[in-house]
């Protein structure tokens, strides 16, 4: 059984040299690995191929990650599909040996563990440590491509896709898998800066993926979905209502939680809770910036 490990990139010279050798280095052997490269301008391509990458380039670039998975689904006569993102790291040796010996002859997806590398504050403020992916790292090539890979939304397309292939799943009695043993890291958001460009491009294709989601799955997905945002104007009304006072009346709840927020991070010396705040509020500002630009269509207008 052979298995194909697609890597979508976009300027990743910093890690797509250190996923590849972590690739390479794992035990088991019938494996490829395809790059589809969205444009980068740095040293991504050279790199990927220097390692041994089989790299194919966008064009037009931007087209964005779910494009490259389904472009690279295309491109191999490997059974089984393996799902990366180009800052991951594989240091576990027998990933791939774990995952595909999971499969069996009806199943069609495999879901493995993952740990996050925290490198910096904001990594270790907004990231979980551990946990099983939410989407499916490993699936079947002929089942990927019959439910028709990945949305092109940029965001939440794995979700749309694992929510499909769940379905999927229950009609023809088939199976999905978790490997809890079978693991891989990767890195969160490393800076302010680049949590903010990450919101602002959550909440332009937050509206696209809404609409994708299944009715039955609708309700959940939009208190999930625009929580942050949601957080971020409640924030916005306690600190306005102070000009205005008959709104303060409406205000003071929101003032009670921040203000039992503060009172514990301080009490308990865990300043974390403090920063985790900070940063749920200022993603909400961001995803609010990305959905003004999507409704407002400002974006296309600019290019951006």
């Amino acid at each position: 059984m052979k298995v194909c490990v697609i890597i979508p990139t976009l300027n990743e010279e910093e890690f797509i040299g250190k996923l590849i050798d972590s690739i390479n280095s794992n035990s088991f052997k019938e494996k490829e690995i395809i790059v589809v490269d969205d444009g980068s301008t740095d040293k991504t391509v050279e790199i990927a191929k220097q390692k041994g990458a089989k790299v194919f380039v966008n064009s037009p670039a931007r087209r964005g990650p779910s494009f490259g998975w389904n472009f690279a689904s295309k491109k191999t006569d490997a059974e089984i599909l393996c799902i990366l993102g180009a800052d991951f790291f594989i240091s576990d040796k027998d990933f791939i040996k774990k995952a595909v010996q999971a499969f069996d002859e009806t199943t069609v997806a495999v879901y493995t563990a993952y740990t996050t590398i925290q490198d910096t504050l904001i990594e270790k403020i907004v990231t979980k440590k551990q946990g099983i992916s939410f989407e499916p790292r490993f699936v079947r090539k002929d089942v990927f491509l019959k439910l028709g890979g990945f949305p092109l939304i940029g965001f939440g397309e794995d979700q749309i896709f694992s929510y499909k292939l769940k379905k999927y799943i229950k009609e023809n009695n088939l199976k999905e898998k978790n490997v809890k043993d079978a693991f891989f890291s990767g890195h969160g958001v490393h800076s302010l800066s680049e949590m903010y460009k990450q919101a602002v491009w959550y909440g332009k294709t937050s509206v696209p993926f809404i609409k994708l989601v299944p009715k039955e799955f609708r309700v959940q997905q939009l208190i999930s979905v625009f929580l942050r945002p949601i957080y971020f104007l409640s924030f916005l009304f306690s600190v306005f209502s102070i000009y205005f006072f008959p709104l303060i009346i409406f205000a003071v709840p929101f003032f009670l939680v921040y203000l039992k927020i503060v009172f514990e991070s301080i009490k308990s010396k865990n300043f974390f809770v403090l920063g985790k705040t900070f940063t749920f509020l200022f993603f909400g500002l961001g995803m609010l910036h990305g959905i003004f630009l999507y409704l407002t269509g400002l974006d296309r207008k600019t290019g951006h």
